[in-house]
């Protein structure tokens, strides 16, 4: 145990504080670690004299859990952000939650608008579009699956052919909280297969 954090975690409680809340980290013999967090109360009689109590409680569990839902999320912000394709999420609302940077460049260079959290993501799409993803969206927050592909016809008159999936993100409990999206451009393998 490392006692000068122990140390000052008394002194704290000892300089008026009534309660005080601490989390070492124990490091037996044979290398094991435990997390283990301690609060201390202190309670004063009539006479001044001070009683001290220790409430510990070990959880390791916890800071491991925590540790890997943290691993967890930089794991899929960096498969998303690696992603070459525009990739995006947004909760019931049509909010967006979660954009990487392909999806961030995709839609200014469309729209000439940089979207981030929160916004709208109808805000970004023409009227045809918004139509369109309305129902993908609506299929999504059913609980199904959609794939897709469109065809848009850019401001040089040129057609670009896009594959796009919009899939629901469900909770622990299998509930949908809200729509994934993801979006191929798969221009040169149309004209491949046309010929």
């Amino acid at each position: 145990m490392d006692h000068d954090i122990y140390r000052n975690h008394l002194d704290k409680v000892s300089s008026g504080h009534k309660s005080r809340e601490a989390e070492l980290r124990l490091i037996s013999r044979e290398g094991k670690t435990r997390n283990v967090r301690i609060n201390t109360r202190i309670q004063s009689d009539e006479n001044g004299i001070h009683e001290f109590s220790h409430t510990t409680m070990d959880v390791t569990g916890y800071v491991l859990s925590n540790d890997a839902l943290s691993q967890a999320i930089s794991n899929v912000n960096a498969v998303v952000e690696n992603s070459d394709d525009p990739i995006f999420s947004v909760d019931f609302n049509y909010r967006i939650t979660v954009m990487n940077t392909a999806c961030e460049n995709e839609f200014r260079m469309r729209t000439g608008q940089k979207p981030v959290t929160g916004d709208d993501i109808r805000w970004y799409l023409n009227e045809k579009q918004a139509e369109t993803w309305a129902r993908h969206f609506n299929a999504a927050l059913a609980g199904q699956k959609v794939r897709t592909q469109e065809t848009m016809e850019m401001d040089d008159h040129r057609k670009e052919h896009y594959e796009m999936s919009f899939n629901p993100i469900h909770t622990a409990d299998n509930t949908v909280e809200g729509i994934s999206v993801h979006i191929r451009n798969i221009t040169d393998r149309i004209r491949y297969e046309i010929g």
